[in-house]
């Protein structure tokens, strides 16, 4: 039975009022509740720098920087290049020219090599070069030698010099320097034994030419050679600075063959001797004048010559300097990692950075196989080529067993890179310091020095004062972290400093003071930090400051 006046809820009614007294039980029975959104994490995108040519052809290896806001560098590399940056931030990015390619300008159109990127998303930098000529074309000068007969004789003595008369490259023909295209410069070319300068191939009869470069151009030196002997030729000396310009008055002494003195003299100085006979000469210092090598490019200051005609030779000196404190100190690298892949970019590090210091020389030992190998290689043959043409001396490694490899083994291992990677010099590694092992390492070096080659000795310590005659340079100290500066005194000091260097590894800062400390003792240095087994397979990160370092001594 119903009441008519008892109103009746209908489904959906019911249902609400049945949520809010759901709702309002859980407020009164549990307490507020309330949720914080967590914080986002930061953003990270990357940024990619690649290189083209101006018609959009990908090129790739060049030297790029990424550096912070506030100037920082967080990545170099060569073309392309990636890094990781936060969402938000800024970053600059600088590009460098090399060779024949030039930056021209950036995707956006920008023409500064450095640009600045805030990063919001991935993204691509492209930096566009041109390729083929520069603002200053360089290009080969290379000098040969021939007899008469238009023959090829090689080994004579070649220097290569600025307008100005800064020496810029020695070295044995046949001989190539990289020029820049209209500038002059003036090459001297010294006789050797039965070898005399007669003429050049454009006809002139001065032994020192001057050759403007507006192409690669190869200039040929023709020599007299003749096997007659004067029954009593003169021997001249005479003495010059580094230029070339005649110096005299410096005191020379001429020995026979069993070490009698026959005359003592003043340069100009002259002997009139026994056709086919051998003799010693040897010049000395005086005041700030300092013996750096003779014509031929023999840096001992005895020579010892068989006299068959009449002949002339010259000592050259360096002026204005000690030998403990004059001339320049070398960069020297133990460039051991393969030209190729990865290991290029430490070739290409070693060639930038000469070119940011031309006044710098360089040096820098090869090691294709745990010393020549069994076949030439390509990426050594190229990489070489690259290095000397930056005027980086290249001296390729040999192994001598401190004096228990066979003398024979070892020069045909010097053939090899003569002929293969016309090398400029070899660096003697396991050399010896012990006196019974004297001779053998005089006669490697007299037979590289016949190859007109340069020698640097790695004995890795200290050796005898009767040795210096076997090497042109020897690393007397070879070992981790920095050395008392003292064991580079002493009786060393009575030689040029380019007779010394050191090698230090494992060494992980620069310390500049060290380096500026050290550079009037040696005449090279090398500090890295590498660790065995790997210290020389790469540049070290603060190889440019220490050739900074260097080029602002001097």
């Amino acid at each position: 039975m119903y009441q008519k006046n008892i109103p009746v809820l209908r489904h959906g009614a019911f249902a609400l009022l049945l949520s809010l007294a759901l709702l309002l039980a859980s407020t009164v029975a549990s307490p507020m509740i309330s949720f914080v959104k967590p914080a986002e994490a930061a953003t990270s995108y990357t940024l990619t720098v690649r290189s083209l040519d101006l018609s959009g052809s990908t090129i790739t290896g060049m030297y790029t920087v990424i550096r912070s806001s506030g100037g920082a560098i967080l990545k170099t590399g060569y073309t392309p290049v990636t890094f990781t940056g936060d969402g938000g931030s800024s970053y600059s990015v600088t590009v460098s020219d090399y060779g024949q390619r030039t930056f021209d300008h950036w995707g956006d159109g920008s023409t500064s090599r450095t640009r600045t990127i805030t990063l919001n998303q991935d993204f691509t930098a492209n930096a566009y070069f041109k390729t083929g000529s520069t603002t200053t074309t360089q290009y080969a000068l290379t000098v040969k030698s021939v007899d008469l007969s238009g023959s090829t004789i090689s080994g004579l003595y070649t220097t290569i010099r600025s307008s100005s008369g800064t020496t810029l490259r020695t070295g044995f023909t046949p001989l190539t320097y990289t020029g820049t295209s209209g500038t002059t410069y003036s090459v001297t070319i010294s006789d050797y034994e039965d070898s005399t300068f007669d003429h050049w191939n454009n006809g002139s009869t001065a032994r020192t030419r001057t050759i403007t470069l507006s192409q690669a151009t190869t200039i040929t030196a023709y020599f007299e050679t003749s096997t007659t002997v004067v029954a009593n030729p003169v021997l001249t000396v005479r003495s010059a600075d580094l230029s070339g310009n005649t110096i005299t008055g410096m005191y020379t002494s001429i020995k026979s063959s069993s070490g009698a003195t026959l005359k003592t003299g003043f340069t100009p100085t002259t002997y009139t001797g026994n056709g086919g006979s051998s003799y010693s000469i040897t010049v000395s210092d005086y005041g700030d004048r300092t013996f750096d090598h003779w014509e031929n490019g023999a840096t001992s200051r005895t020579r010892t010559m068989t006299l068959n005609k009449d002949t002339t030779i010259t000592a050259h000196f360096k002026t204005g300097a000690t030998s403990t404190t004059g001339g320049a100190t070398d960069v020297y690298i133990p460039l051991y990692m393969y030209p190729g892949g990865t290991g290029w970019t430490n070739w290409q590090k070693v060639i930038d950075t000469k070119n940011a210091h031309p006044s710098v020389p360089f040096t820098a030992s090869i090691n294709p196989n745990s010393g020549v190998g069994s076949s030439q290689n390509s990426a050594f043959v190229n990489g070489i080529n690259k290095l000397q043409a930056a005027n980086i001396r290249v001296l390729g490694y040999v192994a001598a067993d401190y004096g228990d490899r066979s003398l024979d083994s070892l020069k045909a291992e010097i053939d090899k890179y003569i002929s293969w990677y016309d090398v400029d010099g070899i660096m003697v590694d396991e050399f010896s310091n012990q006196a019974a092992d004297l001779d053998y390492f005089k006669s490697l070096y007299t037979y590289a020095k016949s190859k007109g080659l340069y020698v640097k000795a790695n004995p890795g310590t200290d050796v005898p004062e009767s040795y210096v005659g076997t090497a042109d340079n020897f690393s007397i100290s070879e070992g981790s972290g920095y050395f008392d500066l003292s064991r580079l005194q002493g009786w060393h000091t009575k030689y040029d400093k380019s007779k010394w260097s050191f090698t230090r590894y494992a060494t992980s800062y620069l310390d500049t003071e060290f380096v500026k400390d050290a550079a009037p003792y040696v005449g090279m240095m090398y500090i890295t930090d590498g660790v065995s087994p790997e210290r020389y397979m790469y540049v070290p990160s603060y190889f440019g400051t220490m050739v900074t370092t260097l080029d602002n001594l001097y």
